[in-house]
């Protein structure tokens, strides 16, 4: 006689999480009409608007590798407001992308005052069980200004799409090393560093203005409220410049507008800042075995991105240390890169039997920087007056 019963892999749930962003540096969401010279800035037909999805997946049981789920994509629909676009190869095409895999690039100029809604559904590939999940991203709005002769134009000469990568941030990383004594002789500025200045320039007509005829106000986008210079993301706007601190950005939609004596003159959009969230690799270093007398276990986590070890990690990572027993679970015992915790308050056996400890990280990219504020909700400053800011 024989009975048999099958067991069968469990897995938590996908969570699932979908956006889309703009990835063309000079075309952007929006775009400007020139009545005059019938001219479009930019002119898609030239330098197309370029959107890619950002599918992040995870589960609760750890059974699913790495966060982005891109590559896990099927073939993907494309929609303008509401209607499925039609792929024709001239005014939209779907190109292959090695991060991305599928980039939707559009052609097509929207006449003067038009807006428009982009979304996209697909279906992503769990491995894990072999089932196709749909995914329908949220949708994001393109739009087409108008320019006459006389009136007052914005030459902002950053890109109307930035994307911020904090684990390829050389001055955050810079920053952090030195802090923890390292010398590494002085910084040298690059493409990729929170600090982002740009030219921003004001003209009538094609008059440039004196930057002491006008100022310039910068605006969350979404939500209306003006960002005051030397607090988080804006660091100085002025007639000529702006610099921003791209550690406080997540998903960001600026506006700037000019004021002349004190009334507004011109508002436009001026860009958007997305915080990419890379994969990266972490392990941890110390897998010696608990010796009787043992009182206390260390150990250290290694994160690795593009194949090289990353020692500022800590400033972009989030990590939290587990420590546990067949007694006790849900132990935390650190956080940051590196732990010492003492073993015999994990309630490990002191035997053979049940004497384990299951050490894991729950880990995950830190989002945007924040001012700390003081029991009065006053922005805490150094010594120097400069604003502290944490994450």
């Amino acid at each position: 006689m024989k009975t048999t019963v099958r067991l069968r892999r469990a897995f938590s749930p996908l969570t699932i999480g979908s956006k889309l962003i703009c990835i063309s540096p000079d075309s952007g969401l929006s775009q400007t009409y020139y009545s005059k010279e019938e001219m479009y800035v930019p002119h898609r037909a030239t330098s197309p608007l370029r959107i890619a999805p950002i599918v992040i997946a995870s589960a609760d049981d750890s059974s699913w590798e790495g966060t982005l789920g891109n590559h896990y994509l099927g073939d993907t629909y494309w929609y303008l407001d509401g209607e499925q676009i039609t792929i024709d190869g001239i005014n939209y095409k779907i190109v292959e992308d090695e991060e991305y895999k599928y980039v939707l690039e559009c052609y097509v100029n929207f006449p003067a005052g038009e807006s428009h809604t982009i979304f996209m559904s697909s279906t992503m590939f769990d491995y894990r069980t072999g089932e196709n999940i749909p995914v329908k991203t949220d949708a994001i709005t393109v739009s087409t200004d108008s320019f006459s002769v006389g009136q007052y134009r914005i030459d902002f000469g950053g890109s109307q799409n930035i994307l911020y990568n904090p684990l390829k941030d050389t001055l955050l990383d810079y920053e952090y090393r030195t802090a923890q004594g390292e010398d590494l002789g002085e910084h040298v500025p690059g493409k990729n560093d929170y600090l982002y200045t740009a030219t921003l320039d004001v003209y009538v007509g094609n008059e440039k203005m004196n930057p002491s005829d006008y100022e310039v106000k910068i605006y969350d986008s979404k939500t209306g409220t003006e960002l005051i210079a030397g607090e988080e993301l804006l660091v100085s706007a002025t007639g000529g410049e702006i610099t921003l601190d791209l550690r406080c950005a997540d998903e960001e939609r600026l506006d700037v507008a000019i004021y002349v004596n004190e009334k507004e003159a011109i508002r436009q959009s001026l860009c958007s800042i997305t915080r990419e969230r890379d994969v990266y690799l972490l392990k941890m270093v110390n897998e010696e075995d608990i010796y009787p007398r043992a009182v206390t276990h260390w150990d250290k986590a290694i994160i690795q991105y593009d194949g090289e070890e990353l020692k500022s990690g800590e400033n972009v990572i989030d990590m939290t240390w587990y420590a546990d027993s067949y007694r006790k679970t849900g132990n935390v015992v650190g956080y940051g890169k590196s732990v010492i915790y003492n073993i015999i308050e994990t309630g490990i056996s002191e035997t053979a039997i049940n004497g384990y400890i299951e050490q894991y990280i729950d880990h995950k990219h830190k989002g945007a920087y924040e001012s700390c504020l003081d029991d009065n909700q006053e922005v805490l400053t150094n010594e120097i007056g400069e604003p502290l800011i944490f994450n």
